[in-house]
């Protein structure tokens, strides 16, 4: 047996502009499951479930993909019209989008933790020029372990503070050919600014990390799809031949890969605080 302790793997961190190589390449609306289904490109991504009392989605992409997500539903089969709720992980402009758009012409209800909704309202804060503070109130609000039911579908709430202080993680339950799963969603991807919230982040990644643990969550996707190759599994998905199992079903091992990828990114945030480059948004003007 050989004595050499490399990897087959070639490194392929989740960092800088390794993270975000080939972004919105866009990519058909898919179905996952039997509730469950993708709309987004490569960089973005919403989801669409389906239940007998109508159609709610988990965030909504960035601001100008309102026809990219209405024509998605209808390419699926559905009426947007149908679509009675949309959850929002986080106040950031690329997760609650044009949810707006769907309140005016479909009267679809927004939902956000409040914390995030004065947090993406706060004309103070530093911010991309393409992303402006948020300019309208969200419908209705969720805590910490509240619970979000629409027809046989629970959305298990978590307050998981860091990336944004009301960020929130979730939950649901999904089935496949009638088998049923508990997946999560991590609902703030990347490290934030301060050393006080990548801090926070790292206690809400250890928190929801015992959560899943107990739920039996055995699978997870992401509203970042570059993070944990959801463009390259729903390739699978498409292409899926009978005894293939499910690629989004990894079991608790699998997911808790995913989980510690998260972890590790987090630790490496605090570990080089301070000598990371600064976006040109927050970069001093020259004198």
């Amino acid at each position: 047996m050989s004595a050499d302790k490399s990897y087959w793997r070639k490194p392929n961190p989740h960092c800088g502009d390794n993270m975000v190589r080939g972004i919105f390449r866009d990519y058909p609306a898919t179905r996952m499951f039997d509730n469950m289904y993708f709309i987004g490109n490569d960089m973005e991504a919403c989801y669409l479930f389906d239940t007998k009392d109508g159609l709610f989605m988990i965030d909504c992409m960035d601001q100008g993909f309102f026809s990219y997500i209405e024509d998605g539903i209808k390419s699926l089969g559905f009426d947007p019209a149908d679509l009675k709720y949309i959850l929002v992980t986080h106040g950031h402009g690329d997760h609650y989008g044009d949810s707006n758009l769907f309140r005016d012409k479909y009267g679809t209800k927004i939902m956000i933790n409040k914390i995030d909704e004065e947090y993406a309202m706060d004309p103070t804060r530093k911010r991309p020029p393409h992303r402006p503070a948020l300019d309208y109130r969200m419908d209705e609000y969720f805590e910490d372990d509240d619970v979000f039911s629409m027809g046989d579908t629970r959305v298990q709430i978590y307050h998981t503070p860091g990336h944004t202080p009301g960020c929130c993680s979730f939950i649901f339950n999904v089935s496949d050919c009638g088998r049923e799963y508990k997946l999560a969603m991590w609902g703030g991807t990347g490290a934030p600014r301060s050393l006080e919230e990548r801090r926070q982040q790292l206690a809400s990644c250890d928190r929801f990390a015992e959560i899943a643990a107990k739920e039996g969550v055995s699978g997870e996707v992401s509203n970042h799809p570059f993070v944990d190759n959801t463009i390259e599994r729903l390739d699978v998905l498409r292409n899926i031949v009978d005894g293939t199992p499910h690629p989004f079903i990894t079991g608790y091992e699998g997911y808790r890969s995913v989980e510690l990828m998260y972890r590790d990114m987090y630790v490496n945030s605090i570990e080089n605080f301070g000598n990371e480059p600064v976006p040109p948004f927050l970069q001093q003007p020259a004198k």
